[in-house]
């Protein structure tokens, strides 16, 4: 299932959020790890291959169909 980037930018805001929350000791595994996705999506990587997906599922769609017969 492709993913957009609305998608992406919206499940990081829940991130966030949830994150923003977690403020007890108990908490600071799950925190942590949280963190570390949250800056997964903000990186320039993630990004990048957000884009890459939106370009080829474009291509795929906008592409004859006589090109995918074998």
């Amino acid at each position: 299932m492709p993913v957009r980037k609305q998608e992406a930018h919206r499940a990081l805001e829940l991130l966030e959020d949830y994150h923003s929350k977690l403020t007890k000791p108990q908490d600071k595994q799950l925190r942590l790890a949280i963190e570390r996705v949250i800056r997964i999506f903000k990186s320039r990587l993630f990004q990048a291959l957000l884009g890459t997906e939106i370009f080829n599922m474009h291509s795929y769609y906008n592409t004859p169909a006589f090109f995918y017969i074998v």
